[in-house]
């Protein structure tokens, strides 16, 4: 009985297996790339991502006048208290319309003061010269009562005095009245020009620029040596007590967010957890979606509020919002989260 012995020809065999891997290696690129078109093409209906940035409320501290900055005793990031200076700055306009300020009230003083000297002097030339009017009138009672028997001359002279005096006393009583209305006048101007000269005086502080809220110093500082326009901020304060997110909301959404709705914030590999806190009537424009492609698109601003428990990233931190379309999904996402925070992927 023959047995035939069948050979395995290693060349075939190498082939054979290495089609396989080829094989295998081209239906798993396959699917791969099916499973990222597929993902493509559902992402958009499952929920929408788009940038968003921490900020907080903020207080500008500027200065009403052309100004340099002398020295900044603050740096982005330092905390400071409600009183605390943070820069000095001087002024030339300042200083011009201090000057200018400065004359006008002593010229003013001047005025007043000269306007009481006449009133004084009326006031006291005015009970002679109606003394003098009386007695001329009196004089010339008489001489209407005796008749004109000392000439003719006589008679001019007692005429021409009564009348100076009656002309002398209604002068001086109208001076009187027009200089108190003068005076009036004069120290109500004064008070305005005193008033403009605390006003700058107070408001430019001597150049000390203060911060009227507790909190973070911004980014946007000016620095000593530079000259600052009339209401350039020279300082920006953060309140950080009131941390909020602002989120610019894709504007191919298909479906519109409702205030408490919730929304998953990605920094870097932290994930954090809000809700929407106010859905604001205005758009802007996201930051991230210009590309040379296609240009920046616009979308609704959003305001998101951190869950209990959670903190804020540093203020003007940008981050990525993602909100879920369908609120039976948030189970499966917050699982999911869940799973890569245990696994390392993600932190709180």
């Amino acid at each position: 009985m023959n047995h035939t012995v069948k050979t395995i020809d290693p060349v075939e065999s190498r082939r054979s297996t290495a089609g396989g891997v080829v094989r295998t290696a081209y239906a798993t690129l396959l699917l791969g790339l099916a499973a990222i078109l597929g993902w493509l093409m559902l992402k958009p209906l499952i929920y929408t991502e788009s940038a968003g940035q921490v900020l907080a409320p903020k207080y500008i501290i500027s200065t009403p006048y052309s100004a340099r900055v002398v020295e900044v005793n603050v740096k982005p990031g330092e905390r400071v208290k409600s009183g605390d200076i943070v820069a000095r700055v001087r002024s030339p306009e300042v200083d011009m319309l201090r000057a200018t300020l400065a004359s006008s009230l002593a010229e003013q003083n001047k005025a007043v003061a000269d306007s009481r000297i006449r009133r004084a002097v009326a006031e006291a030339t005015l009970p002679a010269a109606r003394r003098r009017a009386q007695s001329a009138a009196i004089n010339a009672r008489k001489l209407g009562d005796g008749g004109c028997i000392s000439g003719s001359l006589f008679c001019a002279e007692v005429i021409r005095e009564e009348a100076l005096s009656a002309v002398m006393v209604a002068q001086t009583d109208a001076e009187l009245k027009e200089i108190s209305a003068e005076i009036a006048g004069l120290e109500v101007s004064l008070e305005r020009i005193q008033e403009i000269y605390s006003t700058v005086m107070k408001a430019f502080n001597d150049g000390y620029q203060v911060t009227p809220i507790s909190g973070v110093i911004s980014t946007n500082i000016a620095y000593a040596g530079q000259s600052i326009p009339t209401g350039q901020p020279i300082v920006e304060v953060l309140d950080d007590t009131q941390l909020f997110v602002e989120w610019v909301m894709d504007s191919s959404r298909i479906r519109q967010p409702l205030e408490g709705d919730p929304v998953y914030i990605l920094d870097g590999y932290r994930i954090i957890r809000g809700k929407i806190a106010d859905l604001l009537s205005v758009s802007d424009v996201a930051a991230e979606s210009a590309s040379i492609f296609r240009p920046a698109d616009t979308g609704q601003l959003v305001i998101i509020k951190l869950n209990p428990g959670e903190t804020y990233p540093p203020v003007m931190t940008h981050v990525e919002v993602r909100y879920n379309y369908w609120r039976a999904m948030d189970e499966l996402v917050e699982l999911y989260t869940s799973s890569m925070e245990r696994m390392g992927l993600w932190s709180r």
